[in-house]
C-alpha cells in the first residue's frame, strides 16, 4: 500500500511542555492498556457526522504521542505529535503523520484530493484545541504556570 503524507503542522502554546502534553494525552475515551502505550476511541464531528477511531497510543512523557488507526474510515493512519520547549513556559506543539492510499489509481486520487485535505482541516482544529486548554489551564495552574504566571 502507498501512503500520503499529511501536512506538517506546527503551533506554539504558551504553556509548559509537560502540561501540554498531559492535555493532548488525556483526549479521547480508554479502552484498555496494552505493552508501552493504550486503545482509545477518539470521536470526531466533521459536517454533522460523527467519526470514531480505535488507536493505539504510544506515550513518550513528555516528548511526543504516537497514533496508530486500528479502527477508522480509512484504512492506515500513522501520526506523531512532538513537544518541545520553546522558552520559558511556552511549548511547540508539531505533528506529523501519513495515511493509505487505498487501491489503485484511483484511490490515491481519492486520498490525495479529498481526505488529505479534510484530515489536514482536522488535525488543525484539534491542535488549536489542546492549545486553548492548554493555555486556560496554564493561567489557573500553580503546577504548571504559563508564561504569565512566571514573570
Amino acid at each position: 500500500m502507498r501512503t500520503i503524507s499529511l501536512k506538517r503542522q506546527a503551533i506554539e502554546v504558551d504553556a509548559p511542555r509537560d502540561l501540554v502534553f498531559e492535555v493532548v494525552a488525556s483526549a479521547g475515551k480508554k479502552i484498555r492498556d496494552v505493552d508501552g502505550g493504550k486503545v482509545v476511541e477518539f470521536e470526531t464531528r466533521w459536517r454533522h457526522r460523527s467519526i470514531k477511531t480505535v488507536e493505539e497510543v504510544r506515550l513518550d512523557p513528555p516528548r511526543e504521542i504516537r497514533y496508530r488507526w486500528l479502527e477508522g474510515p480509512i484504512q492506515h493512519v500513522d501520526e506523531r505529535i512532538v513537544f518541545s520547549p520553546e522558552g520559558p513556559g511556552k511549548t511547540k506543539m508539531t505533528y506529523t503523520g501519513h495515511i493509505g492510499s487505498g487501491r489503485g489509481f484511483i484511490g490515491w486520487v481519492r486520498s490525495y484530493m479529498f481526505v488529505r485535505p479534510v484530515f489536514d482541516r482536522l488535525v488543525r482544529e484539534h491542535l488549536k484545541e489542546g492549545k486553548r486548554t492548554a493555555e486556560r489551564r496554564a493561567d489557573r495552574s500553580r503546577v504548571h504556570p504559563g508564561p504569565a504566571r512566571q514573570r
